[in-house]
C-alpha cells in the first residue's frame, strides 16, 4: 500500500469517526462538540468518496470505505438538510405590510472583551427593534450602552464580568421581566412577558455555559438548561406565545436542541430557510450558534444575520408577526 492511499485512509477514518462520535452516548465537549461541524464532515465525507472512487485500488478495504463514507454522508444530510430551500418551513411567512401587529428583536453576544460599544448602539437606533437582549455584558458594556435606556423605557440587567452577564430592554409593556437562574446561580437567564397590544408573549433568553475547556467539560450544564427552559415555557398556560432566543452554545440539529424543540413544542423559523451561521465572525467557516425558538402560534415576517459590529458573534434579527 502506497503512501498516498495510507493518507486517504487516515482521512476517511477521521471523518467517518468526528460524523458518528455525537451519537454515543457521551457528554463530553470533544464527542459531543462534533455535531457542530456537520456541514463540514457532510462537504469532507463527499470529497473523500469521490477521491476513493477514482483513485484508490478496488479492494475489500476500499468497499468498507466507501460504505462508511456513504452512511456518513447519510448522516451528515439527515442533520443539515432541515435548514435548506428543500425542507418545508416551520414558522409560517407574513407580509410586513399584512401585519398588524409584529415583534421585532435583536439578539447579540456582545462579546465581553469587545469595546466597539457605539457599533451596537449605532445599529440598535437604525433597526429600531422592540427587544434588545445583550449576551456577556459586564460593566464596561453597561457603561458603553447607557444610552439605550432612554430608547427603551423597560430594562433590567444581571451585569457580571465572567463572560455571563446579560441586559434586557423593551419598548413593549412590561408585565413581568427579571433575572432568572435555571440550573446554577452563577449563569443566569432573562424573562420577560409583554403585553403586544393585548397579547401576552413569553421571551427566555439564556446564555449556557458551552462544553469547551475552562468553562465546562461536558455539556451537562447546557442541555440542563434547555431542557430546563422547556418544561418552564410548559408550566406557563396563560401566555398566549413563547419565544426562546440567545446564544446557545449549541447547533440546532444537535441532540439537546431537538429535545428542546420535542419537549417543548416549538418551532425553529430557520427550518427550510437556511443555517443563518452566526459564529466566528473571524474565521471562513461558521456555525449557527445564536437561536429563535417560537411557539406553533407566531408567524414569521423577517429573519436576518447582521453585519459584523466587532464581537465574535453577528447580531441576529428576527420579527415575528404576533395573531390575537
Amino acid at each position: 500500500m502506497n503512501p498516498m492511499t495510507i493518507i486517504v485512509y487516515c482521512f476517511i477514518l477521521f471523518s467517518v469517526v468526528g460524523t458518528f462520535l455525537p451519537y454515543l452516548d457521551c457528554s463530553h465537549w470533544i464527542v459531543r462538540g462534533q455535531s457542530y461541524f456537520r456541514a463540514v464532515y457532510l462537504g469532507l465525507n463527499a470529497l473523500l468518496l469521490v477521491i476513493t472512487l477514482i483513485f484508490l485500488p478496488f479492494t475489500w478495504l476500499t468497499i468498507a470505505a466507501i460504505l462508511l463514507l456513504v452512511a456518513a454522508i447519510v448522516a451528515c444530510l439527515i442533520s443539515v438538510l432541515p435548514f435548506t430551500p428543500l425542507n418545508s418551513i416551520e414558522v409560517p411567512f407574513k407580509d410586513k405590510k399584512d401585519a398588524k401587529n409584529s415583534l421585532n428583536i435583536l439578539v447579540f453576544n456582545v462579546y465581553q472583551f469587545n469595546d466597539q460599544y457605539q457599533n451596537l448602539v449605532d445599529l440598535v437606533l437604525r433597526i429600531d427593534p422592540d427587544v434588545v437582549f445583550l449576551i456577556e455584558t459586564n460593566t464596561d458594556w453597561a457603561k458603553g450602552v447607557n444610552a439605550l435606556k432612554k430608547h427603551f423605557p423597560y430594562h433590567f440587567d444581571e451585569i457580571r464580568e465572567n463572560t455571563y452577564g446579560l441586559m434586557f430592554f423593551t419598548k413593549r409593556e412590561l408585565l413581568e421581566g427579571g433575572i432568572n437562574y435555571l440550573v446554577k446561580p452563577t449563569i443566569p437567564s432573562a424573562e420577560a412577558l409583554l403585553n403586544i397590544e393585548g397579547v401576552k408573549v413569553r421571551i427566555l433568553g439564556l446564555h449556557p455555559k458551552p462544553p469547551f475547556p475552562g468553562e465546562a467539560e461536558t455539556t451537562h450544564y447546557k442541555d440542563r438548561e434547555l431542557a430546563q427552559a422547556a418544561r418552564y415555557f410548559k408550566a406557563q398556560k396563560e401566555d398566549d406565545h413563547q419565544i426562546l432566543i440567545g446564544d446557545l452554545n449549541d447547533v440546532a440539529w444537535s441532540r439537546a436542541s431537538l429535545y428542546y424543540k420535542k419537549a417543548s413544542g416549538m418551532k425553529d423559523p430557520r427550518v427550510g430557510r437556511g443555517f443563518y451561521s452566526t459564529f466566528p465572525t473571524w474565521f471562513p467557516i461558521k456555525i449557527p450558534l445564536d437561536h429563535v425558538f417560537c411557539s406553533p402560534g407566531l408567524e414569521l415576517i423577517d429573519f436576518k444575520v447582521l453585519e459584523d459590529i466587532g464581537s465574535d458573534h453577528y447580531p441576529v434579527n428576527v420579527e415575528f408577526h404576533v395573531p390575537k
